[in-house]
């Protein structure tokens, strides 16, 4: 959705520092905290490709498990969210593939005190020749995500319902825990499941909710397709929020083993899409996504938010996911080796405000970040339209492209 007004003006900036919502976002920024922070993971110079899986512990035994992360060797950094809770790291070699450990696999043990403030670096020094017995035949999958209930998985909702609400979006901004304490977070159908129809999910991007696809979805073919929505909290990490689609993905699976979806995402929610397939990528899941399409997203970024990071007196964990020389960013999109990526239409938007200089954008993102090299070297097709950020999600031409694009990938499956 749009990033706010405030990030488009340094002094506007300022005269926010002392409201109750810079007040409010600093409280729950707070307690995010105290459950994560992110690391890095540095992995071997390899010539053959290989997959390490990374434990998170409380203690070395398996009830001490935090969480998983896999992860691909290249030789270049990975930046996973690791619990403050965690008092050790095990990284090991996954020989086979399986995301299953074997204690004769390479593996890798850190105190966390032992290394950097944020970085482990994979070497024969941390090396345990005969493994970790006690985790032998321990599947290992990334499951660091926020709870979400699951009753709000799958419910059924119509538009009037307070998850689409203005003071749920604007909760999703300033008070990201209190939006999932307030059970606004959550993957909603707009009518009962029907396992005869293909799902198509939709997600929103910054400060919006899943109405802001409510003209899209009227013209939807009902008979043949059926809408979920997810709603957010807009302010968290990506990475929180792309593991936790992941693992609404999964209970979702679990209750309806619903066939291949399409996906179609708008703005910021394009970029946390991307580094949800990425992890579905790394471990194989791809295969119950038939599409991906990104509407008008800032895949290189956004200048705006690399201010809000430097200027602001409390910083949204979200702005830093899309500061264009962020990590998050960075590492948006692996090497292509690594990636097994569902077809994806890129569509961008052109229509700028008359009272917009500058370069090209459609008045709140620039063609530039919409049309990053990676991104356009990866997509299955392109398609531009004169609309601005908002008005492209109404425009017949968008839908009539996407549903062409869903019949042509249906009929190769």
């Amino acid at each position: 959705m749009l990033i706010r007004n405030f990030m488009i003006g340094l002094s506007i900036l300022a005269l926010l520092s002392g409201c109750s919502s810079l007040f409010n976002l600093m409280s729950d920024i707070k307690k995010t905290d105290s459950l994560y922070q992110e690391f890095t993971i540095s992995t071997p110079n390899s010539i053959e490709e290989k997959r390490y899986l990374v434990l998170q512990l409380a203690a070395l035994e398996k009830n001490g498990i935090l969480t998983g992360h896999s992860i691909i060797s290249d030789s270049t950094a990975r930046f996973p969210s690791f619990f403050n809770l965690t008092q050790y790291v095990v990284i090991f070699e996954d020989h086979n593939l399986d995301f299953i450990y074997q204690s004769n696999e390479p593996t890798f043990l850190f105190m966390k005190s032992i290394g950097s403030d944020d970085r482990f670096i994979v070497g024969e020094q941390y090396l345990i020749p005969e493994g970790i017995s006690e985790f032998d035949g321990l599947l290992v999958t990334p499951f660091l995500e926020f709870d979400v209930k699951p009753e709000r998985i799958g419910r059924i909702v119509e538009w009037g319902d307070p998850v689409f609400s203005d003071q749920a979006k604007e909760m999703g901004m300033w008070q990201p825990l209190s939006f999932v304490e307030n059970d606004y977070v959550g993957l909603f159908f707009l009518e009962p499941y029907q396992e005869d129809k293909i799902p198509v999910l939709y997600i929103h991007g910054m400060g919006g909710s899943g109405r802001d696809f409510e003209q899209m979805i009227s013209a939807l073919d009902k008979e043949k397709y059926q809408a979920w929505v997810i709603n957010y909290p807009s302010a968290l990490s990506h990475t929180l929020l792309a593991h936790s689609i992941a693992g609404i993905m999964r209970q979702l699976h679990q209750n309806h083993d619903y066939p291949p979806i399409h996906i179609v995402a708008h703005s910021m929610g394009g970029v946390i899409v991307k580094r949800y397939l990425n992890i579905c990528s790394s471990s194989n899941r791809c295969d119950l996504v038939n599409s991906f399409t990104s509407i008008a997203s800032p895949f290189n970024g956004v200048s705006t938010a690399a201010a809000g990071v430097k200027y602001s007196p409390v910083v949204m964990p979200s702005w830093r996911d899309l500061s264009p020389s962020g990590k998050a960013i960075q590492n948006l999109f692996p090497s292509p080796a690594q990636q097994s990526i569902p077809p994806h239409p890129l569509v961008f938007a052109y229509q700028k405000s008359p009272s917009t200089r500058g370069e090209s954008s459609d008045g709140t993102i620039l063609l530039s970040s919409q049309l990053r090299l990676e991104a356009v070297n990866q997509a299955h097709s392109l398609f531009g339209v004169n609309e601005n950020h908002i008005g492209v999600l109404s425009s017949s031409d968008v839908q009539g492209k996407i549903r062409t694009f869903w019949e042509s990938v249906e009929v190769s499956h």
